[in-house]
């Protein structure tokens, strides 16, 4: 079983939260330890299923649609489909949709079909979009959007995909459930962005590669389309919950699972340290120490890599493992006489 916790790991300077942990201190104590390195690349989940790093390409729109189970025309241009808030700035709403606004969410997407296009309908505030149509364009993520008017695509067919967006607008301020979000102060979501546009490229076919459809299991949309492009399977998205509710007691050991988890990325970007510091202790205490307790039981094999921005540290544990005298944790990204191997490569090595 191959367990990738990532984000947990901060920069070699930084207070380690892995460092306080008794269940990251045993893991050490009985693993042999690789440092891994991460290469930049347009789809960095790539790494994640053993693909080099000109393998597996793809931008945000085609994996949002393979990961909606969704296999459109080859000659389709693919979409992620954000719903945003429009008023004075334009930004994601923060306020979740509930089951009855979702219902009105999902009708209003059906309505927004055309000859040419068609919305793909998925959780909450994410979606996809597929134009069956080919040519050049330019689009914006929302993060980027500082005006309507300003960032509309631009390309071939532009006038269509800009008459979508104003579709939704008129189409979802309207909506009875918009103006109740507004009377109680919450982000109204009036408005259907289209952005990460993109071609299905090829994938290889990894569960003919290496014989056996392993399963994945992470929150991460991205990976979901990847994974299922390779011809492997995935769980179930939002399976383990957010932040500190985080559900890591639910996981049991299965070798032919890889176990993919990054909630401290969005909890790093806001500096929520104290919750940091307890999610890593309850992964510790409710994931690493069953794990590990079980895989010495059974005389098992078990990989956990722990990664930061640009690194990690990855143990292996088997019946072959000998005495570690090296940390787990971000001291080791500066040990110079520890074995290195790209992420992608270590990944590989542990599901061949």
């Amino acid at each position: 079983m191959l367990i990738i916790l990532d984000g947990i790991l901060g920069e070699p300077e930084a207070d380690s939260l892995v460092r306080r942990s008794s269940e990251f201190v045993r893991m050490a104590e009985v693993s042999r330890l690789t440092r891994v390195d991460r290469q930049r690349c347009e789809t960095p989940e790539s790494s994640l299923l053993g693909l080099a790093p000109h393998e597996g390409q793809l931008r945000q729109g085609p994996l949002t649609v393979s990961a909606l189970g969704w296999d459109p025309p080859d000659s389709s241009l693919h979409f992620h489909l954000s719903l945003l808030s429009l008023g004075a700035a334009i930004q994601a709403p923060k306020q979740s949709l509930t089951a009855v606004e979702f219902a009105v969410i999902k009708d209003c997407l059906a309505r927004l079909n055309t000859k040419k296009l068609t919305t793909l309908l998925g959780q909450q505030f994410d979606h996809g979009l597929v134009w069956e149509r080919m040519g050049e364009m330019f689009t914006t993520h929302p993060s980027d959007i500082r005006s309507l008017s300003e960032n509309l695509p631009v390309g071939d067919g532009e006038v269509e995909l800009r008459r979508f967006i104003d579709d939704s607008v008129n189409l979802l301020q309207d909506e009875d459930f918009n103006r109740a979000r507004i009377d109680k102060g919450l982000d109204p979501v009036n408005l259907a962005w289209p952005w990460g546009h993109g071609y299905r490229t090829p994938v290889p076919n990894l569960a003919l590669r290496y014989g056996f459809p392993y399963r994945y299991e992470s929150n991460s949309t991205r990976l979901a389309g990847l994974v299922r492009l390779a011809g492997f399977r995935h769980g179930s998205p939002e399976r383990f919950g957010n932040g500190v509710e985080t559900r890591f007691e639910d996981n049991q050991y299965d070798a032919g699972v890889v176990l993919y988890l990054d909630q401290w990325h969005s909890m790093r970007q806001r500096e929520e340290f104290e919750e940091l510091e307890y999610l890593t202790a309850k992964c510790g205490k409710e994931l690493i120490k069953p794990m590990l307790d079980h895989v010495e039981e059974h005389r098992l094999e078990l990989r956990i890599i722990l990664l930061s921005e640009s690194s990690g540290i990855a143990a292996t544990f088997s019946e072959n493992s000998s005495d570690n005298h090296y940390p787990l944790d971000e001291r080791s990204l500066l040990e110079p006489n520890l074995p290195r191997a790209q992420l992608f490569e270590f990944v590989r090595s542990a599901i061949a």
